[in-house]
């Protein structure tokens, strides 16, 4: 069949991640679709934020370079 959604989960790296900048990352991320807003795991000891998305709506990638267009920097992985 037609899948309509795949949802996943993924983290990201973000090296100064701290409470301060959560609304930045927050907003951010709120304008596009496929981003599980109600998902969103803060670990800011291991500056990580862990999320769901539908892969069927938007890229890994994506959900990085907003991250990183709005000024916080990300650790893209590296290609292997």
């Amino acid at each position: 069949g037609c899948r309509r959604e795949d949802i996943r989960e993924m983290t990201v790296v973000i090296p100064s991640l701290s409470e301060h900048n959560r609304p930045q990352i927050v907003k951010a991320l709120e304008k596009y679709q496929g981003v599980d807003h109600a998902s969103y795991r803060w670990d800011f000891a291991g500056r990580k934020l862990t999320l769901k998305y539908d892969s069927m709506k938007i890229a890994q990638a994506n959900i990085r370079y907003a991250i990183n267009e709005s000024g916080i920097r990300v650790v893209f992985p590296s290609k292997k």
